[in-house]
């Protein structure tokens, strides 16, 4: 995984957005990671809890702008499926989820908090 820091430690499992450069702003890459992940907890049954937090300063400045100089948004559009499935899976995790909030939350990655 490239945008995503994923470990799991005994019943624990962290997921870490992971591009502190860029403030951790969403990205198409990112969002496929993430879904991933939640897909492959939701039948962890040694899985207990789910933390999701950003590296260094910020947990997320939202949607990554330059994205939409690259992708025509309209129906279909990926990444709003992805956030809409991870915001789905965040809400009916069998496990326990926190949103471990280091700093801003902007935008799009409100609406993903909102689902923790």
């Amino acid at each position: 995984m490239k945008e995503i820091k994923f470990k799991k430690e005994g019943q624990i499992a962290r997921i870490t957005l992971f591009r502190p450069d860029k403030m951790n702003a969403l990205t198409e890459q990112m969002l496929v990671e993430w879904r991933q992940v939640l897909e492959e907890l939701k039948d962890d049954k040694d899985c207990r809890v789910i933390i999701v937090t950003g590296e260094g300063k910020v947990w997320s400045a939202g949607v990554d702008l330059s994205v939409f100089q690259r992708i025509k948004v309209e129906p279909g559009f990926n990444m709003h499926e992805d956030g809409c499935a991870i915001m789905d899976l965040l809400e009916t995790m069998p496990q326990a989820t926190i949103a471990m909030v280091n700093g801003y939350c902007f935008t799009g990655a409100i609406g993903i908090d909102a689902g923790i």
